[in-house]
């Protein structure tokens, strides 16, 4: 591949990256999800645009955008509603962790969708 287009991608990359990290950070704030310590990697994650990965007992999350989306995907990559998508995984995070427990009874999951609902009457005014 000539040097020029290597290049060029390789800045649209970091552009696109820049914007994923800060859209995310946008959205973890709006949501109120400033307990979670976010890692942002830019590496090739398969089939999908962007992904999130949890460590709950930790609080620690890491928000990824893929380097390697096909050729035929790439005019729909979107760094913006990328992030924002990976942000609500991580609001509903607690709710999911909770309703994967093996040994979860239905009042965790509803004092965990009480919480969600309460903040969400927070947020959304």
């Amino acid at each position: 591949m000539p040097k020029l287009i290597t290049e060029i991608k390789d800045s649209k990359m970091k552009k696109d990256f820049e914007i994923f990290k800060k859209e995310f950070k946008k959205w973890q704030d709006r949501l109120e999800l400033n307990d979670w310590q976010v890692y942002f990697k830019n590496k090739p994650i398969g089939n999908s645009f962007a992904c999130l990965e949890l460590q709950y007992t930790g609080r620690v999350a890491s928000a990824s955008l893929n380097t390697s989306v096909p050729d035929g995907d790439k005019e729909f990559r979107d760094p913006i509603s990328s992030a924002k998508h990976e942000a609500f995984h991580l609001l509903l995070s607690d709710l999911v962790g909770v309703a994967s427990d093996r040994y979860v009874d239905e009042a965790q999951i509803d004092r965990e969708e009480e919480r969600l609902v309460v903040k969400l009457m927070s947020i959304i005014k």
